[in-house]
Parts: structure tokens; C-alpha cells; sequence
């Protein structure tokens, strides 16, 4: 069932853009599918402290092969924005090599959490209840990518190439908080 899903992502996410001709809620579904598999992995398999990252898990292959598609395919809507292209490739990078080399998944569900901020920005972007979900984008924003992301970081300070990638995808958070404060 889960291998369908990427199979058929690509397509069903060019549908859903071409029939509403708005990318947003296209992207509000390749978000939410992004955070629902990892989420119920997580809380199925009751994975609740940041063991074993470097574990391979079946749900989060796939998950990484539609993020893959994902970030490869918006990356010609944002490609003028250096900072979004930058981190749409980092990931992909970072995915393909924890798939190539058959490590790093459990860490990918992990840091999957942070879709959970982009979730809600779609809402705001498609002016639904635009208040409550920008500071539910705010709030999530703080805590898987501000807060989270660093302490995975930190736990992967073993593998010199996956610690200079997350450790850039820090730095470009921050980059985004200075840029939103200034």
C-alpha cells in the first residue's frame, strides 16, 4: 500500500495542482502526507526518545523517495528563491544518501516533524483561518525546527557529511527567524 503511494505521488500532486490551478493546496497534500506516515510510525512504534537514528525503517524510505520527488519537482516554482532551493536540494541530498546507503532513516522521521510548521504556512496561504494557523506556524516552527532540529544535529556529530548538512539546515532556519524578526 505504503509503495503505491510513491509510485502515484507525482502524479496525483500534478492532479491536484492542475485541477485547482492553486500549487498551495497541492502542496498542503504533499505536506500532510509528508508528516501523517512518519507521525504514526513514530507514535506506533512508540519511538519517543532519539534512539538509533541511524536504524533503517521501512515507512521512512518511502517517505523519503516521495520527499525526494517533492522537493525535486517544487524546486522549479522556487528556484529564484536561493534559500528555499538551497534547503529543497540539502534535503534531497541528505535523503538520497541515507537511502543509498541504507542509513539515516529513523533520523528522517524525525526531522519529517518540521512539516508539521509547513502544514499550517499552506493554510495561511490559502487564507484559511489565516490568524490561528500562522501562529500554529510559529509555534510549530519553534519547536521541530528551531528546537528539534539542533538536538539531531548534535546526535549525528558521528557522521561528518550528515553533520554538516543538518548543521546548515540550522543555519538556514535561523537565517529565515533573523530574516521575518529584521
Amino acid at each position: 500500500m505504503h509503495a503505491l503511494l510513491t509510485i502515484f505521488f507525482i502524479p496525483t500532486y500534478v492532479t491536484i495542482y492542475k485541477v485547482t490551478n492553486n500549487l498551495n493546496i497541492a502542496r498542503l497534500y504533499a505536506h500532510s502526507l509528508l508528516v501523517f506516515y512518519p507521525v504514526k510510525e513514530l507514535i506506533d512504534n512508540k519511538m519517543y526518545q532519539f534512539n538509533n537514528l541511524i536504524d533503517y525503517n521501512y515507512t521512512s524510505e518511502l517517505s523519503g523517495y516521495i520527499a525526494v520527488q517533492y522537493f525535486i519537482y517544487d524546486s522549479f516554482y522556487i528556484y529564484q528563491q536561493k534559500p528555499y532551493l538551497f534547503h529543497h536540494l540539502l534535503c534531497s541530498f541528505g535523503i538520497m544518501y541515507g537511502i543509498y546507503y541504507n542509513i539515516y532513516h529513523v533520523l528522517f522521521l524525525y526531522l519529517l516533524l518540521g512539516e508539521i510548521s509547513t502544514i499550517f504556512l499552506d493554510l495561511c496561504e490559502l487564507n484559511i483561518c489565516k490568524k490561528i494557523n500562522y501562529l500554529l506556524f510559529k509555534i510549530n516552527f519553534i519547536v521541530f525546527r528551531l528546537m528539534l532540529l539542533p538536538v539531531l544535529t548534535y546526535k549525528c556529530y558521528n557522521n561528518t557529511l550528515i553533520f554538516i548538512m543538518l548543521s546548515s539546515d540550522c543555519f538556514l532556519h535561523m537565517y529565515w527567524i533573523k530574516k521575518a524578526i529584521c
